[in-house]
């Protein structure tokens, strides 16, 4: 954290780190490892380059993310002076929102000082709580690619359907054939049983003729020879 922040003030005054480490009195490569983060500064120097940067050695350690204390402005005004000025600036801003004028005059430095700090970090812990749920939303949304993606499949699945649907209109045409056939067939099906069964009545009535002539026929001979059996006697 300490290097991101260093490397952001140092650009800020476009400022070389070969500058800073001659204002710390260290060597290059001593002040260009605070920034990258492979060695840590003590006490002592973060104050000095906090003194330096015109901020706070909380903000250089990443303890809160006010960059300008009022305290490390402050510092450059008299009480008069600060709080006209303060008040033009924060009123505009409205960061003391709900503070009158007249009571911030009253206020010594340390006072006002004390509720701008309170003011400012309610507003950090805001933006803190806010950039949480941006980051939460935006690890829930999806990204440009995974969009394309989605995108590319519902093409895809989209060309799928309207195959199928060929195919199945297709399949309907063979099933109107089919069901064209069937009814052909059921049709000459119950004409041969027409045919048939006519042909089929007209034996039946010709055998039971026949049968009834037979009768006959056995009924004369019967007596034929019952007659012929009598004249012999």
């Amino acid at each position: 954290m300490i290097g991101d922040r260093l490397n952001l003030l140092r650009k800020e005054k476009e400022l070389t780190q070969q500058d800073v480490a001659k204002m710390l009195d260290v060597s290059h490569s001593t002040y260009t490892q605070y920034e990258t983060g492979n060695s840590e500064p003590d006490l002592a120097t973060v104050n000095k380059l906090a003194k330096f940067f015109e901020t706070s050695s909380d903000y250089l350690l990443g303890r809160t993310g006010i960059k300008n204390p009022p305290e490390s402005i402050a510092a450059h005004h008299d009480r008069d002076e600060w709080t006209e000025e303060g008040w033009r600036i924060l009123s505009s801003s409205k960061i003391l929102s709900g503070c009158a004028e007249s009571e911030v005059s009253r206020m010594d430095n340390q006072q006002f000082q004390n509720a701008v700090l309170d003011k400012l970090e309610q507003l950090t812990t805001r933006l803190d709580s806010m950039d949480n749920r941006m980051d939460s939303m935006e690890a829930n949304m999806a990204t440009k690619d995974e969009l394309a993606g989605i995108e590319k499949s519902m093409d895809t699945l989209a060309t799928q359907v309207g195959t199928l649907d060929k195919k199945v209109d297709r399949l309907d045409k063979k099933v109107d054939r089919l069901d064209k056939k069937v009814d052909n067939l059921q049709t000459i099906v119950v004409k041969i049983e027409n045919e048939h069964g006519q042909k089929l009545g007209a034996l039946f009535d010709g055998y039971t003729l026949n049968s009834e002539k037979l009768d006959r026929v056995e009924k004369a001979v019967a007596r034929h020879e019952e007659a012929a059996l009598t004249k012999v006697k």
